[in-house]
């Protein structure tokens, strides 16, 4: 059965109301603008949503008044508004967004609808808007091109949101001739079946350039913070907003005062190394190459493959972890594999924690796969010790096995991190909704019991080997496979080559 594509719905139903109603749909809209044009996120900043519901959620705030609302947006230090204007799924309209603009006269407004005709924007800017929302899936290159132009005649901005590379190069054409008008913005919602992921913005954010608004999916001040460290301009901040407008500057305040730092830096890098896995070479292409990993020019983001639509058939990311020697460390790279792991916990027997991390330590230059140490005691010396590594760049992330989120020290917040859970933490659905609630983007789902819940992009270890993986793979569809023991022997820590070129072959059948 097909997908059903929910923003095509969308905009097949707006053509219709446009056809039997007229751009306007009915309202009386002002024949002049009375308002002054106000700056549009120039600065670092949180754009707040005037939303009643939307088709993933359904009703939010169905009694909503957008005037009294936007009032209480400017007085928790929104840098902008965000009005839906779109009637059938949203429940928004021309006369919210009219009533916002009139009741807050210096803060910036943004028409946020799926507007397809320059004289939508016409009309947006006669209500007082001083942006309006162009979504670049679902417009041609020469429409994106002739309704940039119109803001840029009436002076008004174009929030410009993009989902995928093919939406983001187109994007980029039209910036060469308007730079000065177009904001980007990136989804990490889905509008075709409105999921979430949170790194789709961080893939895209380096190759958009200059400011960029990371949009969707952000439901706590924590969340917020985690988008700061990332190093984006703004956040757009729907559902929780129209929910809680009195609450709104709690995020307001953990965006503007996180600043970029090492571990959104290394969130970004992560992102765009799970993308550019796409469509890398399989491992017998490797192999005749003497074992290397592609080159950077066949790693290069492809315009025509949407981010994070992982398929059937896709080789996972693999991560080869307890490594204890420099040989079996060699080799997991020379494989193919994307991470390589390092147990820093004095109380299992794969722990490196001492001598022999430093015999590890000479051959780490030489490693392409990103590498992790893994603690499951945050506050021992041996964490202590792996976060250091990281700071100073020999260690790429921390894993965090086995603790909750809200025991996690702050001394770890900064560095680069991800968390492992696992059954004897609790229910997994429950910890993992709030993992990704706090702005957590991906998590290694480490389980015994086959109990890996429904995650979309999940990273998942626990009893795999050389026999199991290929039905594994074709079952769970992971984006990311964690191996450990399973191709060892009798010796902890100790890695069989013949099983793990095993477990690469088996992989990819």
């Amino acid at each position: 059965m097909a997908q059903k594509n929910v923003v095509a719905e969308i905009v097949e139903r707006r053509k219709k109301d446009i056809a039997e109603k007229g751009f306007t749909f009915g309202f009386d809209i002002p024949e002049k603008r009375t308002r002054p044009v106000n700056p549009f996120m120039q600065e670092k900043g949180v754009i707040l949503e005037v939303k009643r519901a939307s088709p993933s959620k359904g009703d939010i705030a169905p009694e909503l008044d957008s005037a009294e609302t936007a009032k209480k947006y400017a007085e928790n230090g929104t840098s902008a508004i965000s009005c839906l204007t779109e009637e059938n799924y949203f429940k928004g309209s021309l006369q919210d967004l009219i009533n916002v603009c009139n009741a807050v006269p210096d803060v910036a407004v943004l028409r946020k609808d799926f507007l397809i005709d320059e004289e939508e924007i016409d009309i947006a800017y006669r209500c007082g808007a001083d942006a309006v929302l162009l979504i670049s899936g679902i417009l041609s290159l020469e429409k994106m091109f002739s309704m940039t132009a119109r803001c840029k005649s009436l002076g008004i901005k174009a929030l410009v949101e993009v989902r995928t590379v093919e939406d983001a190069e187109k994007v980029l054409e039209v910036k060469k001739q308007y730079a000065d008008t177009i904001v980007c913005g990136v989804n990490s919602r889905n509008l075709k079946d409105f999921t979430i992921d949170l790194l789709v913005p961080a893939m895209l954010k380096e190759k958009l350039g200059g400011k960029v608004i990371f949009e969707s999916g952000i439901t706590t001040a924590q969340a917020a913070s985690k988008i700061g460290s990332m190093g984006f301009t703004g956040i757009l901040l729907g559902e929780f907003a129209a929910r809680n407008p009195e609450k709104a500057g709690e995020f307001v305040k953990a965006f503007k005062e996180t600043d970029e730092n090492s571990c959104g830096k290394k969130l970004i890098s992560l992102a765009e190394k799970i993308h550019n896995h796409r469509g890398q070479p399989s491992m017998e292409n490797r192999l005749e190459k003497g074992g290397q990993t592609p080159s950077e020019s066949t790693q290069k983001i492809k315009g025509d493959r949407p981010l994070v639509q992982k398929t059937k058939g896709d080789r996972p990311l693999v991560k080869i972890c307890g490594l204890t020697r420099c040989e079996d460390v060699l080799l997991a790279d020379s494989l193919g594999a994307d991470f390589v792991g390092f147990v820093f916990a004095t109380e299992f027997s794969r722990n490196v924690y001492g001598n022999r991390f430093e015999g590890i330590k000479k051959v780490l230059p030489k490693v392409k796969a990103l590498k992790v140490a893994v603690i499951t005691r945050p506050e021992t010396d041996e964490a202590h010790f792996a976060a250091q590594l990281v700071k100073e760049g020999v260690l790429d992330f921390i894993q965090i096995h086995g603790v909750a989120y809200e025991s996690v020290p702050e001394y770890l917040g900064s560095v680069p991190h991800y968390f492992a859970v696992t059954e004897k933490m609790g229910d997994l659905k429950e910890i993992t909704e709030k993992l990704t609630s706090f702005g957590e983007p991906r998590y290694l789902q480490d389980s015994r019991e086959g109990n890996y819940g429904d995650s979309e992009h999940p990273w998942l270890a626990g009893g795999l080997s050389p026999l199991n993986i290929s039905e594994f793979v074709k079952k769970y569809n992971p984006e990311l496979v964690d191996v450990s023991s399973g191709i060892e022997d009798d010796i902890v820590g100790v890695k069989n080559a013949e099983k793990m070129k095993a477990f690469f072959a088996n992989i990819e059948k």
